[in-house]
C-alpha cells in the first residue's frame, strides 16, 4: 500500500552535463518552487507541473501525468519565453533585451517603451519576416494596456534575411489612440497568423 506520494516528477540525464539551477521557471513565470537534484536526476514539483497545464490525478495504486491541455481551455497557444532569452517558433529565432520607458514615439505626451528585437532566420531559406505570417507585435503592460510598435523603429521587417542571418532592431511602442501613462512592461507578444508559431516573451520575470 502506498503510505506517502512524493511531490516531484523526474528530469533524467540533465545533472549528468549541467548544474542544477536554484531557480525554476513556468511557462515564463517564476516558479516559488525550485528544482531538486538527487542521485543524479532533477525533479520538479508536481505543483509546478500543474502551473503549465499537467493534469495530475493520483491513486494507491498509480501516478498519472497527462501533458495533453484540458479540452475546455480556449486560450490560444503560445510558445513563451522570458526576457534575454532565445525563443525558436520553428521559423524564427527570437530574443528581447533592454526594455525601457520612453516618451510616446507617436507624439501623444504618454508613455512608451523601447526594447532591443534580435531576430534569426531558422528556416532554410531566404525570408522577410512581414512575409512569413507576423500579424504584428503588441506590448502590454501590468494593467494590460496594449502598445503597438512604430512601423519606422521595426527596420529590417521587410528585410531580406539569408538562412542563419540575423538582424537587431531597437523598436518603439506606443498608443497611437491617445495619451497612457503605462505602468511596467509585463509582456511582448510576436502574432503569428498561424497561432502555433505565435510568440509570448515575459518582460517581467522576477
Amino acid at each position: 500500500m502506498i503510505t506517502r506520494l512524493l511531490p516531484i516528477f523526474a528530469v533524467t540525464g540533465l545533472a549528468a552535463t549541467v548544474a542544477v539551477p536554484e531557480t525554476l521557471y513556468v511557462n515564463g513565470q517564476k516558479s516559488t518552487l525550485a528544482p531538486i537534484e538527487k542521485d543524479g536526476e532533477v525533479y520538479v514539483p508536481l505543483k509546478s507541473l500543474r502551473a503549465a497545464g499537467a493534469e495530475v490525478t493520483t491513486s494507491q495504486e498509480r501516478l498519472s501525468i497527462q501533458f495533453i491541455p484540458p479540452k475546455a481551455q480556449n486560450e490560444q497557444p503560445y510558445v513563451e519565453a522570458i526576457l534575454g532569452e532565445w525563443v525558436n517558433n520553428g521559423i524564427w529565432r527570437f530574443r528581447v533585451s533592454n526594455v525601457a520607458k520612453i516618451t510616446d514615439p507617436f507624439g501623444n505626451g504618454g508613455s512608451g517603451y523601447a526594447l532591443d528585437f534580435e531576430a534569426m532566420n531558422v528556416s532554410p531559406n531566404m525570408a522577410q519576416m512581414g512575409y512569413t505570417g507576423v500579424l504584428g507585435l503588441q506590448l502590454l503592460d501590468t494593467e494590460s494596456t496594449r502598445f503597438e510598435n512604430t512601423s519606422g523603429s521595426f527596420a529590417d521587417f521587410l528585410s531580406d534575411i539569408q538562412p542563419g542571418g540575423t538582424f537587431k532592431n531597437r523598436i518603439e511602442f506606443g498608443n497611437s489612440g491617445g495619451a497612457t501613462r503605462g505602468t511596467d512592461p509585463m509582456k511582448l507578444i510576436i502574432q503569428f497568423d498561424q497561432p502555433a508559431k505565435s510568440v509570448r516573451i515575459n518582460l517581467k520575470p522576477e
